[in-house]
């Protein structure tokens, strides 16, 4: 029984898990509340964007206080991860991809007008 147990644990591991291979991905993100929206340069997204607890300790840099409550993150970046595709990821389950990055290989801040001029060109 224990065994039987340990093949379906690890099939329903595999069945979560990404098949995609790490690859680069360069472009623009956004975090706010219930948002972390990543686009590619060339606009594929937004994907949920996601990662390791390195990635996440080196974008405290970029933390933007807003007046009021909150904060807000704004940068364009290159990082090392994973595609997560055909899931229900981020607030709500409301993105079908997920970029999940392993480490953040260049990163500069951006202004709000900047990533809105980029990201409003994909959308249209």
């Amino acid at each position: 029984m224990r065994i039987w147990l340990s093949i379906l644990g690890g099939l329903s591991l595999m069945a979560c898990s990404s098949t995609a291979q790490t690859d680069l991905y360069t472009g623009y993100y956004r975090q706010g509340f219930e948002q972390s929206d990543f686009y590619t340069l060339d606009g594929r997204g937004p994907y949920w964007f996601d990662g390791t607890e390195e990635v996440f300790t080196r974008l405290q840099d970029f933390i933007v206080p807003k007046e009021g409550r909150g904060s807000y993150i704004v940068v364009m970046m290159t990082v090392e991860g994973e595609l997560q595709e055909d899931g229900e990821f981020g607030h709500i389950g409301r993105y079908s991809t997920q970029l999940y990055a392993n480490r953040i290989l260049s990163i500069e801040a951006i202004s709000q007008a900047a990533y809105d001029g980029h990201v409003d060109g994909f959308r249209t």
